[in-house]
């Protein structure tokens, strides 16, 4: 087999074992209890909540139970990281306590963590608002770069821009951990995590690392990615007419209308 120009041995006694996993989505934050919900066949969707959301042509998704996760090593982490990156970070401890690790078990610097960070994370575009209308001239229609660069950190708080960096999972997941070796951050929307588990599975058989964290975290319920989806034919647009939470998705049904976005990590 070959992988990034190398050729790799395939002997019968390498392998790759997964011996530890975490899960998060709507359905709630315990593996076991989501696996007896989805034996069950129940889909959780709720009515989209929020000002940002107002004119939203989706209404409908999948989002995260309220939690105040107490588990952090860190609480000062709390003001700084949003929803997604908190329970990303949750979800790696848990995956780490479930696997039997814990720190002063393992070399760190043979020890490495991938993310699947799914696509861009917008957020509340508010506080940037004032500052973009100073950097464009109404006159000419145009918007200074420059400008906005040299005026941003003194119109909007540093930890506005902080919680919008998409690697911020795979950062404190790294720092929490004690995982000093190799690690990267993917962006690939839907396929990121997949992408995450199989750089991990590489990294191992390839003798780069002996202990690999790896998974996804997506929270794509933002005004910006529900008007994309819509536009690109691949989401339900729900807000037109009333609809039943419980039955809006249907993959096989012949009035199915599109796919709906759910909240999630693992």
């Amino acid at each position: 087999m070959k992988n990034n120009s190398q050729t790799i041995k395939n002997d019968s006694t390498e392998g790759v074992v997964i011996t530890g996993a975490s899960f998060a989505s709507p359905l709630g934050f315990d593996l076991k209890d989501t696996a007896e919900i989805w034996r069950q066949g129940k889909a959780v969707f709720s009515k989209l909540e929020g000002d940002n959301l107002a004119y939203s042509p989706v209404n409908v998704g999948g989002v995260f139970p309220k939690f105040d996760i107490k588990e952090l090593p860190d609480r000062k982490v709390k003001k700084v990281l949003r929803k997604k990156d908190l329970v990303s970070l949750y979800t790696a401890i848990k995956a780490f306590e479930d696997a039997g690790l814990k720190k002063g078990d393992y070399d760190p610097e043979r020890s490495g963590m991938y993310v699947g960070a799914g696509s861009t994370q917008i957020g509340d575009l508010t506080p940037y608002f004032s500052l973009v209308k100073n950097c464009a001239d109404a006159e000419s229609g145009t918007f200074s770069s420059k400008k906005f660069g040299e005026q941003m950190h003194s119109n909007v708080n540093p930890t506005v821009v902080l919680q919008t960096l998409m690697n911020n999972a795979l950062c404190f997941g790294a720092m929490t951990l004690d995982l000093r070796g190799v690690n990267a951050n993917f962006m690939d929307h839907q396929v990121a995590g997949m992408r995450a588990v199989m750089e991990g599975y590489w990294s191992i058989l390839e003798g780069r690392a002996d202990k690999i964290l790896a998974g996804g975290v997506s929270t794509t319920i933002e005004p910006f990615h529900l008007s994309e989806g819509v536009k690109f034919g691949v989401l339900a647009k729900t807000r037109d007419h009333e609809v039943d939470v419980e039955q809006t998705a249907r993959p096989y049904d012949n009035e199915r209308c599109g796919t709906i976005l759910s909240e999630g990590t693992g």
